[in-house]
């Protein structure tokens, strides 16, 4: 009997920490498509060369072409829940020519961090075109 609650004490301290190392390595995903592209999947892995993003997105049912600027934001956020940086990245694949609804791929790297100093990362469908490209200051 006593092995027995020893041994369901220690599963019990085990779980718990594997929990923990679960909990603090956690990264939350916003998948914010729109009427036009549906963003499929999203993850995040760290490389040697920072944080990489990346996943899957197609054009939605019924969605007419693409305008050509459009793109992703992915931003990501810090333990506060502060902005910390946003990357665009085009949706060369999705393009007008493309009459499909095939997935396409989309990624992005962070050179400068990894998953540790991230909670929130956002995967954001834009049509317009992204703030550095057309000049503007701030959107």
């Amino acid at each position: 009997m006593r092995t027995k609650v020893i041994l369901t004490m220690a599963v019990l301290a085990a779980s718990l920490t594997a929990s923990a190392a679960v909990a603090k390595d956690t990264v939350t995903i916003d998948r914010l498509g729109g009427r036009e592209v549906e963003i499929i999947t999203a993850s995040a892995r760290d490389t040697a060369s920072g944080l990489r993003v990346f996943g899957l997105v197609r054009r939605a049912s019924g969605a007419s072409l693409l305008p050509v600027t459009a793109h992703l934001d992915i931003s990501a956020y810090d333990p506060d829940g502060h902005w910390a940086i946003t990357v665009p990245t085009r949706l060369a694949a999705l393009s007008p020519q493309r009459k499909d609804r095939e997935p396409a791929r989309y990624e992005a790297t962070f050179p400068l961090l990894q998953r540790a100093s991230v909670t929130r990362l956002q995967v954001r469908y834009a049509a317009k075109p992204h703030a550095m490209e057309t000049g503007e200051v701030a959107r």
